[in-house]
């Protein structure tokens, strides 16, 4: 399903924010396992096979939900909408030119 709405750059600053607090979320989520699984696989040699093999499907997990994040940030960069002269420009190009100013 695809929605039409009107986002403003304000909205869509505030999206962007929302998307790379989640990245940094799973990052640490990340960091958090490897550390637990390295603890757990020192103090049960004879399972780290086993742990070392659940933080792999725990870390694809995590990695497709940043994809996907990725994604989403690309498509609202690539969003269209109306310049001060009514002419079509993309958010990322309102953003380099804000840089630019």
């Amino acid at each position: 399903m695809k929605l039409k709405s009107e986002l403003y750059v304000y909205e869509l600053n505030t999206l962007l924010l929302g998307l790379h607090l989640q990245a940094e979320d799973c990052v640490k989520k990340l960091k958090r396992e490897k550390r637990k699984a390295q603890i757990a696989a020192f103090l049960t040699p004879w399972l780290s096979h086993e742990i070392w093999t659940a933080l792999a499907v725990k870390s694809e997990a995590l990695v497709k939900h940043v994809s996907l994040l990725s994604e989403l940030r690309d498509k609202i960069m690539q969003a269209e909408g109306m310049d001060d002269d009514l002419g079509f420009i993309t958010f990322q190009q309102m953003c380099e030119r804000a840089q630019q100013d």
